[in-house]
This record gives C-alpha cells, structure tokens and sequence, in this order.
C-alpha cells in the first residue's frame, strides 16, 4: 500500500493524466495486504492478508488520512464498519468478545474458551480459567499469582536496575527464572508474542515484550501494577480498530480502482447503504 501511495501521490502532485505502470509479484494487488480466496462448497470464502485491519484512524498522520478520505474511508464509514462487524470479533475492535486458547493434547488439540487477554492480565474469572489447564497445580498456582500481580518478581531490584533488566533481559528468561514456569507454561505466554510479529518471547526483551500487551506488568510492583490498571480503563476508547472482510486488501484495491479506473471499470467504490458501507 505504501507503493500505491506513493504512485497517488505523484499523480497528485504532477498532473491526472500522469501515466502509472503497477508492478506486483502476486496475482494481485496488495502486496503484504493482499487478499486470499479459498473456494469451498461451491462458495468464495474471504480472508486476510499481512495487512488485516485500520487501527486507530484519528490518529494518522495528515497525508494518510488525507489519502483514506478521498478513497471515502472517512468517520462514517469507518463508524458502518463498526456497527456491522460481529459483536464477537475480537480483530474488528469489538474488545469485548471472548479469545479461546488452544493447546495441544493426546487428541491432537483442546480449546479453553473466554477472554484470555483478559485472564492473562489477571481480569475477570482468571483463576477459574487457569485450573482448567493442564498443568500441575503448583503451575497453575504460579500462572494465576503471575497473571493477577500478587507480587513482585523484581522486588529485589532498585527502579534503575528494575529499568536496566526489563530491557536487556528476554522475557521468556524472565518467565523462567523469575516467575518459575516450565517450558509448556512458557509457551502458552510467549505465543502472544508470536501471533503478533513471529520471534518468540526469547527473542524479545521483557520491555518489548509488555510494550506488545505480553502478560507481565502488574507483577512487576506497586508502580507498574497501577500503570497497568491505568492503561486498561483507556484501552477500548483508545484502540480504535477496523476491518474489512478482506482486510485492507479493500484499501489496495480502492487505490488502483482510483488509480487506473478501467482495471475495474464496474467497480463503485465505497457506497452507503443506511447504516452499512459496501
């Protein structure tokens, strides 16, 4: 997307009849936001590329909101996208809808349901989510101390070796030799980090590691378990989030419709319908 940007940009600033060559090594525009069909039972079946959602729109810079505007990706579409979106979809900002976890087991894999960024955050019925895995419960005792801050695993550091560890040390070393979980209990956590950006928790700090809403910050003493606390009243209002069925391969495919109209001459782009953007 930033390469069609900057193909807008240039036809903006040299004149509309500007000719454009698009080169893209998928079979079809969109780069990392490109999107995938998959064909099953006779019907198409979206879904996401690198690039899935819009997040925190209000807060771009003038160039990329003034882009998203003239493709219509205005506040009003942006509140249609929310009102049909699925109250359960987690990934288009409904926060409040429930994130399963699933581990493997001698069946091949078993999901434990609720909201698990909450649970691993010590939030709602945490402790009643943990004795439901299958660890031991000196395990389970450990994650649910973890998770709801009942102490601190750096007490004996002062706050400038507390600030010296956290980013030098990797957080799945801090998991181990601090908090006292095992490998298995290790990799619930770290695969947070995974799903995110794809390294694993040894191969980020613990500053990164909490900076990406790993589990960790209330235990880490009475300061950081108040910031924590902070930050999640403002989370929802702050961490606008919207998505496309198709992620922003919409976006991409916007672009180049604008771009060069005739490879999608019956395309309409963005129209509205009541409540509801198409």
């Amino acid at each position: 997307m930033s390469g069609l940007a900057a193909a807008w940009y240039y036809r903006k600033k040299m004149r509309p009849d500007a000719r454009i060559l698009l080169l893209d090594n998928h079979d079809d525009f969109g780069g990392h936001a490109k999107r995938n069909e998959f064909h099953h039972n006779g019907s198409m079946v979206l879904s996401l590329g690198g690039a899935q959602n819009i997040e925190s729109p209000t807060n771009y810079s003038e160039a990329a909101a003034s882009l998203l505007n003239e493709l219509e990706l205005d506040q009003e579409a942006f509140d249609a996208m929310a009102n049909n979106t699925p109250d359960d979809y987690v990934l288009g900002g409904k926060y409040h809808g429930n994130v399963g976890l699933t581990m493997p087991d001698s069946k091949g894999h078993v999901t434990y349901g609720g909201h698990w960024l909450k649970f691993m955050h010590g939030r709602g019925e945490y402790v009643k989510a943990v004795r439901q895995l299958p660890f031991p419960k000196d395990e389970q005792d450990r994650l649910i101390s973890f998770f709801g801050g009942d102490k601190d695993y750096l007490d004996d550091l002062s706050l400038t070796e507390k600030y010296a560890y956290v980013k030098s040390v990797s957080y799945n070393r801090f998991l181990v030799d601090r908090v006292g979980l095992s490998n298995d209990a290790v990799q619930v956590l770290s695969v947070h980090l995974r799903n995110l950006n794809d390294p694993s928790g040894w191969n980020y700090t613990v500053l990164e590691s909490l900076s990406a809403d790993a589990s960790g910050l209330r235990a880490m003493g009475w300061l950081a378990n108040m910031a924590d606390s902070v930050a999640a009243m403002f989370f929802e209002d702050l961490a606008e989030t919207r998505i496309f069925p198709d992620g922003n391969a919409s976006i991409a495919r916007l672009l180049v419709q604008k771009l060069i109209p005739y490879v999608a001459p019956y395309m309409r782009g963005v129209r509205r319908c009541g409540d509801c953007t198409i």
